[in-house]
């Protein structure tokens, strides 16, 4: 074995990089290894990156596979190995990783030294920006704070603090509200900050206008971060526009040297002095010279209500019964802007001379309903200075007078008896009622200290007699077997009264029907009318059977009347039981239509109809009943009676009435169509009650 001994010095590996520095956002630096000479062996260099503090793994990457290749006799790297910078977005200092190499083959070789590579930052520095939950709050209320944040354009990578200051604006002072919290925090690589600043506003009860606060900021940390701009917070004021008034104390005073104080007062408190300077002015009748001011000037202080200063104004006597006078009392703003001017107010000088006694004078405190006239005058007990005016009224028996237009009496200046004439004409209802009373009375117009006359009563003496009272003669058909129907008899007023009307009723007896049998037997009673009403209604009850007869009648009659009288002929009412067993039964049925315009109008049908077909001609006469509420001749035509003919099998017929109209607001009228003398028929609802809407 020979041994051929190698003279060569092992070589060493260096390592180079395209670029000591790189941005972050991307930049590549290219790794490459070198021999100091040729190696016998083929040199493989793993490429690693290790990074230093502030940096990461995440800041950079390594090209995969990591590793170069140096062949046997050259001396220069094959292959490529990459470090690329990673963004990051936050702000901070350049970064410096550290590239090394292992390097191996069979014979040994000196390792490569470590390279440094530094990533350079490229974000710039942040900017920091204040921040309000909202840019407006309210004096009270629950939105009366306002959160403060701060925040990063980008993230850093150190810490940022954000110490808050605030400042009050124009109008605004340290008072108006308060700050809870100073410091705000910014965490490295954040833009939001943490910690709690508040502003919180104070209700100052003042009437001053929106006021403003300043929100500022110092900044350390961030690697030299700017402070943040202002923002500016607005305080909404809660209580209104501030309103000026006049007081008197007292609000009159008697003319023999009263005085009376003037102040001034704010529904709420401004943030400014208010001066107010007082006027005054006298109203005809008064002159200036009926009262004294003395002082003009009151003063408001800033954040009260109430006035300092004295402004008072003395009456002056002037020895004369003229009745009371009147000063105005205004003011202005002299001082103090954004208040308008207060109201004026009235002081009144009451005259304590004595002053004559005013009365009404009735003509006759009696008249009669029918146009009777009374004529009212008025007169003082002594002369007045000025001129008295009475205004005159009347009260009570609604509708039952008239009062004269115009209705105002004149007392000249030193004279006792009025002119013009006002009169109470007694207007005639034709009802029978009581007495009527009515109270007449006065205000006078112009007040010149002359009182209010005591009123005076004129009775309306009523000219009516009594109403006459009677019964009608209703007709009913009887009605099935085990059945049956009603008798209404209508007892009416001839006219409707003022008074209550009472009658009594009872079973006359001399019918044709048997009581009990053909009728329950009428159990005799009292009817009583309200004052105003003309009708009551008085039911007996049918019996009905099954038998064809003769119509069959029921008498009822009124006893006894209160407040009217019984009609001659007419305290009877005959009540007609019709047979409906054979022959058919003709009604009438109620119609209702529009009145329609002033000089046109509209028609009431009303329908008469046969309970059936009948094989035999029928006939009826028909009228008017002349007992409904609208007036024949004025609300409708008049209706001329007649008789309809129903042929063989024809069962209706149309009575048609025509209807007035007018332009007159009223109650519903009715035209009552009665149907009389039926042929072969039997008559049912013998009256139609037609309704003019």
């Amino acid at each position: 074995t020979l041994t051929l001994t190698d003279d060569d010095a092992t070589p060493g590996v260096v390592l180079s990089l395209s670029s000591s520095s790189v941005s972050e956002s991307g930049g590549v630096a290219t790794v490459t290894a070198r021999l100091g000479h040729p190696s016998g062996a083929a040199t493989t260099v793993a490429v690693s990156v290790s990074s230093r503090a502030p940096v990461d793994t995440g800041d950079y990457t390594l090209s995969s596979p990591s590793s170069l290749t140096i062949a046997a006799g050259a001396t220069v790297s094959t292959g490529r190995v990459t470090v690329r910078g990673v963004d990051d977005t936050v702000d901070g200092p350049d970064k410096p990783v550290s590239v090394s190499g292992r390097a191996m083959n069979s014979h040994g070789i000196v390792q490569p030294g470590s390279l440094s590579l530094v990533l350079t930052d490229d974000e710039g520095l942040p900017t920091v920006t204040l921040g309000l939950s909202s840019s407006r709050i309210e004096e009270g209320g629950g939105s009366n704070a306002a959160l403060v944040t701060a925040s990063l354009s980008h993230g850093s990578s150190e810490a940022v603090t954000v110490t808050v200051g605030s400042a009050a604006g124009a109008g605004t002072v340290a008072g108006d509200y308060r700050q809870l919290g100073t410091r705000l925090v910014i965490a490295a690589g954040e833009t939001e900050s943490t910690g709690s600043v508040t502003i919180q506003a104070v209700d100052d009860g003042v009437s001053g206008g929106d006021k403003s606060v300043t929100v500022s900021g110092t900044v350390s940390g961030g690697r030299g971060v700017s402070a943040p701009a202002p923002v500016v917070l607005t305080i909404g004021d809660d209580d209104g526009a501030a309103t000026l008034s006049l007081r008197l104390s007292p609000s009159s005073v008697v003319e023999s040297g009263g005085v009376t104080t003037v102040t001034a007062s704010l529904s709420v408190a401004l943030g400014e002095s208010l001066t107010v300077t007082v006027g005054s002015a006298a109203v005809s009748p008064a002159t200036s010279g009926d009262f004294t001011q003395a002082g003009t000037t009151l003063t408001i202080a800033s954040g009260e209500t109430s006035s300092t200063g004295l402004v008072t104004l003395t009456a002056v006597d002037d020895a004369a019964a003229d009745g009371d006078k009147s000063v105005t009392v205004s003011g202005t703003v002299s001082v103090g802007g954004g208040v308008g001017a207060p109201s004026p107010v009235v002081l009144r000088l009451r005259d304590d001379d004595g002053m004559p006694v005013l009365s009404l004078v009735l003509s006759s405190s009696v008249i009669m309903e029918n146009g009777g006239v009374a004529t009212v005058t008025a007169e003082l007990s002594g002369a007045s200075s000025s001129e008295t005016t009475v205004s005159v009224s009347a009260s009570g028996s609604s509708g039952g007078y008239t009062l004269s237009s115009p209705s105002e009496l004149t007392i000249a200046s030193g004279a006792t008896a009025s002119t013009g004439l006002v009169t109470i004409t007694a207007v005639d209802d034709g009802r029978d009622e009581p007495d009527r009373e009515v109270l007449v009375s006065g205000v006078v117009v112009n007040a010149q200290g002359v009182g209010a006359p005591t009123a005076v009563r004129l009775r309306i003496v009523d000219d009516d007699g009594e109403p006459m009272v009677s019964v009608d003669g209703p007709r009913v058909l009887e009605g099935a077997p085990g059945g049956g129907s009603v008798l209404r008899y209508t007892v009416g007023l001839s006219e409707a009264s003022g008074r209550a009307v009472e009658v009594t009723y009872a079973d006359a007896g001399s019918g044709s029907a048997t009581s009990g049998v053909d009728y329950v037997a009428v159990v005799g009673g009292t009817l009583t009318f309200g004052a105003g009403e003309t009708s009551r209604v008085i039911e007996v009850s049918v019996v009905g059977d099954g038998l064809d007869e003769a119509d069959e009648t029921v008498e009822v009659s009124l006893g006894s009347a209160l407040n009217a009288m019984l009609a001659v002929g007419g305290v009877t009412g005959t009540g007609t039981i019709e047979d409906d067993d054979a022959a058919p039964v003709v009604s009438v049925d109620a119609p209702s239509v529009l009145e329609g315009a002033a000089g046109g109008g509209s028609v009431l049908r009303y329908m008469v109809r046969l309970s059936g077909p009948s094989g035999r001609e029928v006939t009826v006469g028909y009228a008017d009943a002349g007992t409904g509420t609208a007036t024949s001749g004025t609300d409708y035509a008049a209706v001329v009676g007649g008789t309809l003919t129903f042929g063989a099998g024809e069962t209706s017929r149309t009575v048609e009435v025509a209807v007035t109209g007018d332009g007159n607001d009223e109650p519903d009228e009715t035209v009552v169509l009665s149907l009389s003398g039926p042929v072969n028929a039997s008559l049912g609802g013998a009256m139609g009650t037609g309704t003019i809407v």
